[in-house]
């Protein structure tokens, strides 16, 4: 069966002391393993938190998200950990890499929960082996204060596939960069993505970024319509 991820009626609200704030209203969406989509919007309109809920940082209050199959709702807490750390990789406008690590310690940290000693070379080999991808390899030993934008971000994009994870989800990641850096970005997230066959979701609010993907979505007032397909 082919991995997917399938949304069913997704909703959220946040309370407020005039009652509950709804973000999202009924959002469904399906996107197969080695499809790209971004999602586009107004700021406020709920793409951070639809990327969230997709990705099981949080949950809607309403409505299923299943990937591959399985459905985050149902883990535990320490399910929920690991079913996170393996089978979905974030990238955010802000790279969130240590200060205090090496961008080779940075893009292994996902790694960690779950390593054996044995597979301690396999992760370092892979780790080198994506840093070299994203023309990282001179800079293993570096720390992120000694990279610039367009490197940290592009760390952040080997750290969110170390763990070969079905889906990639990106929140803004050229939107902090100067205009040839952010395309630079770009085109190495959708290579990669086909090279790791993923399913990759983009919010951004670049129009020329969103027509190298296979779909479009816009969210507006809570509702999610696809905007383009190929």
């Amino acid at each position: 069966m082919t991995e997917a991820l399938h949304a069913e009626s997704i909703s959220k609200n946040f309370p407020t002391s005039r009652g509950p704030l709804e973000v999202l209203r009924d959002i469904s969406l399906q996107l197969l393993r080695g499809e790209s989509a971004t999602v586009m919007g107004p700021s406020g309109s709920g793409k951070s938190t639809l990327l969230n809920i997709l990705g099981a940082l949080e949950p809607p209050t309403s409505g299923r998200v299943t990937l591959g199959g399985r459905d985050p709702a149902s883990m535990s807490e320490t399910e929920l950990a690991a079913f996170r750390n393996r089978s979905v990789g974030f990238v955010f406008q802000d790279h969130h890499l240590l200060p205090q690590c090496s961008v080779l310690e940075n893009v292994l940290i996902p790694t960690i929960a779950e390593r054996k000693s044995h597979d301690v070379p396999e992760a370092l080999s892979r780790a080198r082996m994506l840093l070299d991808r994203v023309s990282l390899a001179d800079r293993t030993d570096h720390r992120p204060a000694e990279l610039s934008g367009g490197e940290r971000q592009r760390a952040a994009i080997a750290r969110a596939l170390i763990n070969r994870p079905t889906l990639l989800l990106a929140d803004e990641p050229t939107g902090n960069l100067d205009r040839a850096s952010a395309e630079a970005v770009a085109a190495l997230l959708l290579d990669l993505h086909r090279e790791e066959n993923t399913i990759l979701l983009v919010v951004t609010h670049s129009e020329s970024l969103a027509r190298h993907f296979t779909r479009c979505f816009e969210l507006a007032d809570g509702g999610l319509v696809e905007a383009r397909e190929q």
